[in-house]
Formats: C-alpha cells, sequence, structure tokens
C-alpha cells in the first residue's frame, strides 16, 4: 500500500488563485449532481506545516474521497511543531510579533458563527491531540490509535471512522 503523500488523486474540478505567490491556490472539487439532494461545503484547512514538500496535493486523496461522498498558532510556536514552521511563517514568536498572532491565530479569534468539529487522532506524533483539546471552540472527535496521516488517507483504518464524524456534522 502506498502512502498518502505519494499516491495520486484524480485532478480538482477547479483551481483559484487567491494571492500572487504559486502555493497561494485552493482547489474545489464537486461532488456529483444528485436530483434533489444539495451538496454541503466542506472546507479542508491542511497547513502542512507551511512548508513546500507538504503542499496541498496530499489531501487529494481525501477531498477526492469526501466529494465522491457527498489548531492554536501560539501553541504551535511554543511547542514548536514541524521544527519552528510557525516561527517561520509568522516571521516570529508570538512575544515577538503578537500583533500578526492576533489576527491570524484561530484559537485567537472569536468562536466562528456556524459549527466547528475538529477530528484528531489520539496516535498523531506531527501535532499532539493536545492541540485540539485546547482549541475550546467546537466539538472534539478523537479518533484513537489514528496517527497524523491516518485522518487523510481514504485507505486508513480510520477512514470509515473519519467519514462518520463529516456524516454526523452534516446530518446536524
Amino acid at each position: 500500500m502506498t502512502s498518502v503523500l505519494d499516491r495520486p488523486a484524480p485532478p480538482p474540478d477547479l483551481t483559484l488563485r487567491y494571492g500572487p505567490l504559486p502555493e497561494h491556490v485552493v482547489d474545489l472539487r464537486l461532488s456529483p449532481a444528485v436530483p434533489g439532494r444539495s451538496s454541503p461545503l466542506i472546507v479542508l484547512i491542511h497547513g502542512g506545516f507551511w512548508r513546500p514538500a507538504y503542499d496541498r496535493t496530499h489531501l487529494g486523496p481525501m477531498s477526492h474521497a469526501l466529494a465522491a461522498a457527498c489548531a492554536s498558532l501560539r501553541l504551535c510556536a511554543e511547542w514548536n511543531l514541524g521544527r519552528g514552521a510557525v516561527r517561520s511563517l509568522m516571521g516570529g514568536g508570538p512575544e515577538e510579533v503578537p500583533e500578526r498572532y492576533a489576527v491570524a491565530d484561530p484559537a485567537a479569534l472569536p468562536p466562528p458563527p456556524v459549527p466547528v468539529t475538529l477530528v484528531h487522532g489520539t496516535a498523531d506524533e506531527q501535532v499532539p491531540v493536545g492541540m485540539s483539546r485546547a482549541f475550546g471552540a467546537g466539538r472534539l472527535v478523537e479518533i484513537p490509535g489514528a496517527g497524523h496521516f491516518d485522518l487523510i488517507d481514504p485507505e486508513s483504518r480510520a477512514w470509515p471512522r473519519v467519514m462518520a464524524v463529516f456524516a454526523g456534522a452534516l446530518s446536524g
């Protein structure tokens, strides 16, 4: 079995640019049209520690599977996740550039006006589950024994549970 980091996925239906750099894009994947059924909007945000080696490509299999079927920056910096990835992205730590963290850190912003469901594997070694536990907004679903990449891999043992979480969140 190939890793989700290496597995190809069908291309997105549309790629939209939101900024001047090559990585300033978002992929759109559409659900197949089914008469009498509306398709939910699912937004996947996976930073890949904001490093070129972990771009949006590895979300392709997950995004495609979801379309077919239908974090605190401060803590990241303090915990040194991704070997300094947040400090690199933000241009310093929270004590050095607090104004940047104030506008970009989801944990520092007001609660979102829509329901939020966080899904986190308890065996995630890249981003400990304590990160989602500390977020405090929305509902947290922990998937026992799942690692970091298990949650984005439609071929993992955790995938049916991920899909059940999405189905439950979409049904209200």
